[in-house]
């Protein structure tokens, strides 16, 4: 996830990079949306098992949406598909962060404590009572 992280913020600290934006291959363009989607997909899904701000992360995909919106490119060009595609994520995660932010622990198992978005998809791995408990299984197995 950092190796994303800094591919983003690299290309918005370079300016020879920034404005290559024109000239840069396809594949590229790919790569950075690739890192974008990845960030806010991870962002939005485990927030709360991450050390990064998420909102940290939306600024500097909303900086990859500004740049590649200000690129001098035809309308018909990828970037500009990539660029309203980001848009629309960044929405999406911003309304699933308020829905977090509001949201409490509600349940809780013999695993450790679980969000409502977790329900399902995975538990605290970190909570010593999960620890212990394999433990437990696997030394009377």
């Amino acid at each position: 996830m950092w190796s994303a992280y800094s591919a983003l913020e690299l290309l918005h600290s370079d300016e020879s990079l920034t404005a290559s934006i024109n000239g840069m291959p396809l594949y590229k363009h790919a790569l950075l949306t690739f890192c974008a989607a990845l960030l806010l997909k991870t962002v939005s899904k485990w927030n709360d098992f991450l050390t990064i701000d998420p909102w940290q992360v939306i600024s500097v995909v909303e900086r990859l949406i500004e740049l590649f919106t200000k690129a001098r490119l035809s309308r018909r060009h990828v970037v500009w598909h990539i660029a309203n595609g980001l848009t629309e994520a960044v929405q999406q995660v911003q309304a699933d962060l308020g829905k977090l932010s509001e949201s409490s622990v509600t349940e809780q198992n013999d695993f450790g404590l679980l969000n409502d978005d977790f329900i399902g998809d995975g538990f605290n791995f970190t909570s010593s009572r999960w620890m212990e408990s394999m433990a437990d299984d696997f030394l009377n197995a």
